[in-house]
């Protein structure tokens, strides 16, 4: 997975960063998900911590599975 520092630093409520251990924590959980699927769900796991708050920084994905 690549990324740029927007998807780490994301704020959510009481301006707490999404940060490097929740990104893990998610992709250990959706590995398995064709990756089309996985940055989907990622996606959505970022809009939901952000929730009311503002994206404040850019967000780019991108995904390779090796076979």
């Amino acid at each position: 997975l690549f990324f740029t520092d927007g998807v780490s630093e994301a704020r959510g409520a009481r301006d707490r960063l999404y940060g490097l251990n929740r990104l893990k924590s998610f992709l250990s959980a959706n590995i398995h998900l064709p990756v089309k699927d996985l940055l989907d769900g990622l996606d959505a796991d970022l809009e939901s911590f952000r929730q009311t708050q503002p994206q404040s920084d850019d967000i780019t994905l991108m995904a390779l599975r090796r076979l």
